[in-house]
C-alpha cells in the first residue's frame, strides 16, 4: 500500500474516544432514577361468576373497539349467557378474558374480513372456549399483557440528552490536558438545571399517564 493511500491517511488521523470518569456524568436516567409508566395488566377472572360474566362483556366490547373502532351493543341477557363461558374458561385454565377476546376478534377480523364486529357469542360461549382453548394457549403470549412499561416524553428527552452528554465528554475532540474536563463538557450538553427539570417532568407525566390508563380501563377502553 502506498504512503499516500487514503486508508492509510484515514487510520493515521483516526482518534479513539477519550476515557471518561462516569462518576462525573449526571446520574443515568434508569428505571431506578426515573421510573417508567406502569401499564396495568389485563384484568383476570376473580372467581365471582356474576362479576366475571360482566367482565367478559367488557372484554368483548373493548376488543371490538380495538379492532373496529366501536363498541357493539349486546342484548340484556348476554351477561347471563356468559356464565357458562366463564365456567369453560376456568375449566380450560384461561384466566384472561381480555386476551381471549382479542384472540377471537382478531381471528374474525382476519379470516372473514367483516366490516362489522362479531357477535358476542362468536367470542365467548362454552362451545367456543372449548374448541379454541388449545390454539389460544399456543398464542397466548401474543395477546396477554402481564406487565408493560412505557417511557414518558420527558424521560425519552432526558435519555437523549444524557447520551449526548456522554458522547460529548468522550469525544476525542475534547481538549486534552492534565485536568479532567468530563464534568464541564457533560454539563454543557446537559446542564444540571435542565436535568432536574426533565426528571421532575418525567415523574409528573408518569403519574398523569398512569391515572389516565386506569381511568380508561375502568371505562371499558382497550389500553394495551
Amino acid at each position: 500500500m502506498s504512503e499516500n493511500h487514503p486508508l492509510e491517511v484515514l487510520f493515521e488521523n483516526a482518534r479513539l474516544p477519550r476515557a471518561i470518569d462516569s462518576r462525573k456524568l449526571p446520574p443515568y436516567p434508569s428505571a431506578d432514577t426515573c421510573p417508567a409508566v406502569h401499564v396495568p395488566r389485563m384484568p383476570r377472572l376473580s372467581g365471582d361468576r356474576d362479576a366475571d360474566a360482566r367482565l367478559l362483556v367488557r372484554a368483548y366490547k373493548a376488543a371490538c373497539w380495538m379492532n373496529y373502532g366501536r363498541k357493539p351493543r349486546v342484548d340484556a341477557k348476554s351477561a347471563f349467557r356468559m356464565k357458562s363461558a366463564v365456567s369453560a374458561l376456568w375449566e380450560c385454565k384461561i384466566d384472561s378474558p381480555y386476551a381471549f377476546a382479542a384472540f377471537r376478534v382478531v381471528a374474525h377480523h382476519l379470516s372473514d374480513r367483516k366490516a362489522a364486529p362479531p357477535k358476542i357469542d362468536y367470542v365467548f360461549s362454552r362451545k367456543v372456549v372449548e374448541a379454541n382453548a388449545e390454539q389460544f394457549r399456543r398464542k397466548v403470549e401474543s395477546y396477554d399483557v402481564l406487565e408493560k412499561r412505557i417511557l414518558t416524553p420527558a424521560h425519552v428527552r432526558l435519555l437523549v440528552l444524557w447520551e449526548n452528554a456522554r458522547r460529548a465528554a468522550a469525544s476525542p475532540n475534547v481538549p486534552r490536558s492534565g485536568e479532567d474536563h468530563t464534568e464541564e463538557v457533560a454539563n454543557s450538553a446537559l446542564p444540571s438545571n435542565v436535568y432536574a427539570q426533565l426528571l421532575a417532568q418525567a415523574n409528573e407525566q408518569r403519574h398523569e399517564i398512569e391515572a389516565d390508563l386506569y381511568r380508561r380501563m375502568a371505562s371499558g377502553e382497550w389500553i394495551w
